[in-house]
Order: C-alpha cells, then structure tokens, then sequence
C-alpha cells in the first residue's frame, strides 16, 4: 500500500473508531430524535454531548443555496436542537474543486499559479457561506441563539478518502455540525487529512516546476543564435526570459 493510502486508511479507522466511541457513550444519557429522520441527539440538561446526521446537507452546484430538501433537513435538524438550546456547535463547511487536487478527475491548476490561488480563496469563502447558511436556517428556532454557533470554512483543505487513496469526491462536498466533545474526538483525524492533503499538493508543485523548467530549456535551446550569424551583444533581448499564460479555470460546479 503507498504512503497516501496508508494515510488514508488511518484517518478512515481513526474516523471509525470516533464513530465507535460516540456509540459506546450513548446508553449514559438520555436521547432524542426527530420523526425517525436520522437526525438525533444525546446529552443531558440544556445541552447535547452528541448529534448523529444521517442526512447529506446538499447545496445547489457553485452557490450557497441549499436544495429545497436539504433546507427542510437542516429546519428538522434544528428542531432537535431546540430541545437542548445551549448547545455549543462548530458548523464546518467543506468543498471539494478537482483542479486543486492530483489524481481528482479534470484537470490540476498547478500548485502556487496565480489561479489556484484564486480557486482556493474561492473555495474557502464558498465553504463559509455555507456554514453560515445551515447556521442561518438553525437559528430561524427562536430558543437557539447565535451566540452558542460558531461557523468555520475548511474549503477544500480536507477532502475524503477511500481505504485506496482515492478522492471521495462527492461526499468530501459536505456540511458538518458538531458538538464540542465530537469536534475534539474528530481532531486526530483532521491532522492526518490535512497532513495527507499537504503531501500531495507538495508534490503536486514539484511536478509542475519540473515541466516548467524543461519548457523553459527548450525554450533557451530554439532561441540561440545558429552558427555564422551576426548577433550583436547589446540587443538588449534575454533568450531566457519565457512568456507566462494564465489558464484561470474555475467552474462553478466544481464545488
């Protein structure tokens, strides 16, 4: 098994064995569900320890406008929360753009280019706006105050794996709403995500500066003069001096 995939099966097991020590806390405390949902909760007095959401929170292509259903999850989501309304949550939104990623399907913007970064940036904001939107429609519940929710945007900083290395594309395109005692149990695996993620954008940037180098000596090789001309020292032109196209792709679906 490579290196990426063995990282990627350890955040899949740490993942699991989180899943594994929220489950095995349950029979403490008391639980509530909404209408058979798969949306449900545990904890005690005002507040919940642990939330468990089936349901995928979906938005539509490019925007930060949930789908009509996944609007009417996040509403029965806040039901829930109603019921214990000082529960601290850190709402995480999540995208995943497949030029930024080596081996995701379409084509890589290279690593450090003017537009990957402005991709990224555009990731970034658009994860926020989203968790922002889930924060917005919690709140409509007026026992819930915004005090107790703290949003983050993680872009596309940790996408998903599979046990082989391979990019989850779909499900890395997600909204996650945790509990302070989740966000901590979740936090190891985050590392290895965001450690995996580092690795292959790192070597992402190296295969691309090595292109460059060699488009830039081939350059250097069509442009020296041929034997027997008259090229005067002091024409102030540089043979090296390669000119830079811009590919600036972002597709609006790619979120």
């Amino acid at each position: 098994m490579s290196s990426s995939a063995s990282s990627a099966s350890s955040a899949s097991s740490a993942s699991s064995a989180s899943s594994a020590s929220l489950a095995s806390s349950e029979s403490s405390s008391a639980s509530y569900s909404v209408s058979d949902s798969g949306i449900r909760g545990r904890g005690k007095g005002e507040t919940f320890t642990q939330l468990h959401v089936k349901k995928r929170i979906v938005f539509q292509p490019g925007s930060a406008l949930l789908t009509a259903k996944s609007e009417a999850d996040v509403e029965q989501i806040a039901e829930l929360l109603a019921k214990r309304p000082k529960t601290k949550l850190t709402i995480m939104g999540h995208t995943f753009a497949p030029e930024l990623h080596e081996g995701a399907s379409g084509q890589q913007l290279a690593p450090g280019s003017s537009a990957f970064k402005s991709l990224l940036e555009k990731m970034e904001q658009l994860s926020l706006q989203r968790a922002k939107t889930v924060r917005d429609v919690i709140l409509r519940q007026d026992r819930i105050s915004k005090k107790y929710i703290q949003c983050l945007g993680a872009g596309d900083s940790l996408p998903l794996f599979n046990a082989s290395g391979d990019y989850l594309e779909r499900a890395s395109k997600r909204v996650e709403i945790l509990t302070p005692g989740q966000a901590r149990q979740l936090a190891p695996t985050i590392r290895k995500l965001a450690k995996l993620v580092a690795k292959r954008r790192v070597r992402a940037q190296r295969k691309a500066t090595k292109k460059s180098d060699a488009s830039d000596s081939d350059s250097d090789s069509d442009s020296s003069p041929s034997s027997g001309s008259d090229s005067g020292s002091d024409s102030g032109s540089d043979s090296s001096s390669s000119s830079s196209s811009a590919a600036a792709a972002a597709a609006s679906d790619s979120s």
